[in-house]
């Protein structure tokens, strides 16, 4: 199967489909939506497991009520007895889910204001070059180097979502040698990357 892309805003998420799917939740994953303290990010968990249970519907043939999900040790999660690979993403007022048969990765981000000390926590090698045009960090983004920067944390993000090592190692590898295995969209305020192993 080809990958396919899920996308949905939290305006388009209606009260009745949030009952709905949160009703499909486990037990522990209940608890764990509850516990959240913003309502934004209660909704926003909600609405990505729901594309992703649309999209392994599609790609599977499964009820949707009777996916079940799981996560490994390192928190990837996963759809318990069913070939299909997919990844789960949220930012600010949007959701992501990308499906596939392969190990896949996807990250969604709104571009917004950061200082550029950030740079310092996510780049490595040649990165710099990339988002600056220089291995001079400045005293602020301009808007070209501010979305070339969500480029790369986006990349790098999917990159270790399609590993499922988790995303706390930003600086272990560098753009250069995952962007062949990335593609990136803007879309408005929106940068969103897709990993799949080849």
């Amino acid at each position: 199967m080809k990958m396919k892309l899920y996308k949905a805003f939290l305006s388009d998420f209606s009260q009745e489909e949030y009952n709905k799917y949160y009703g499909m939740l486990t037990e522990s994953r209940r608890k764990s939506v509850d516990r959240m303290k913003n309502e934004t990010d209660k909704r926003l968990s909600v609405l990505g497991e729901s594309l992703a249970r649309r999209g392994i519907s599609e790609h599977c043939g499964a009820d949707e009520q009777d996916i079940l999900f799981d996560r490994t040790e390192n928190g990837k999660p996963f759809a318990v007895g069913l070939d299909v690979c997919f990844s789960i993403s949220h930012s600010k007022d949007v959701a992501a889910v990308a499906v596939s048969d392969k190990k896949i990765g996807v990250d969604i981000e709104k571009i917004r204001f950061c200082e550029t000390r950030v740079a310092k926590y996510a780049c490595v090698g040649g990165d710099l070059e990339f988002v600056f045009g220089s291995d001079v960090i400045p005293e602020s983004f301009d808007e070209a180097s501010l979305t070339r920067f969500f480029r790369l944390w986006t990349a790098k993000e999917a990159y270790f979502k399609l590993c499922g090592t988790g995303i706390s190692k930003l600086k272990t590898v560098s753009y250069e040698d995952i962007r062949h295995i990335c593609t990136t969209t803007l879309e408005g305020e929106y940068v969103m990357t897709v990993c799949e192993e080849k």
